[in-house]
């Protein structure tokens, strides 16, 4: 029996061919998860879900659609292709209507807040013009 290799112990098998192009993309930059995730700012589990075709996981179709293209387009991939490929095999008639309160608990978030926002570099320009304009110690 074959080991395994870390990354290929990494990438979920999956028949879907959406699915398989995303986890192919992701170990041809040599990206591990952990990094796709740091990158798109995109749960790990999301990722998962992604790579593994586990699409009817998310709340609704729509959901997908969007991690599909926000992951896609950070791998290099055409994301209208990909979201082409993943239309017919995945169409459903499912609308916002459609999401259960108890799915609402359960959405993917981002991993985290960016380090440096416009708004944190705003309010530190201010606060330096703010000690130029008025020096401590002036009364």
């Amino acid at each position: 029996m074959k080991k395994k290799t870390s990354a290929q112990a990494e990438r979920p098998e999956s028949t879907d061919p959406v699915a398989s192009q995303l986890g192919v993309a992701r170990l041809r930059l040599g990206w591990t998860i952990e990094e796709a995730s740091a990158r798109t700012r995109l749960h790990l589990n999301v990722i998962r879900k992604l790579e593994a075709g586990d699409f009817d996981k998310f709340p609704s179709s729509a959901y997908a659609r969007g991690f599909l293209k926000i992951y896609s387009r950070e791998l290099g991939l055409d994301s209208k292709k990909i979201l082409r490929e993943f239309q017919p095999l995945h169409e459903s008639d499912d609308s916002i209507l459609d999401i259960r309160p108890e799915m609402l608990e359960a959405l993917p978030t981002r991993a985290s807040e960016p380090i440096l926002t416009t708004r944190g570099i705003g309010l530190g320009v201010l606060g330096l013009v703010g000690l130029f304009v008025y020096p401590p110690g002036d009364a």
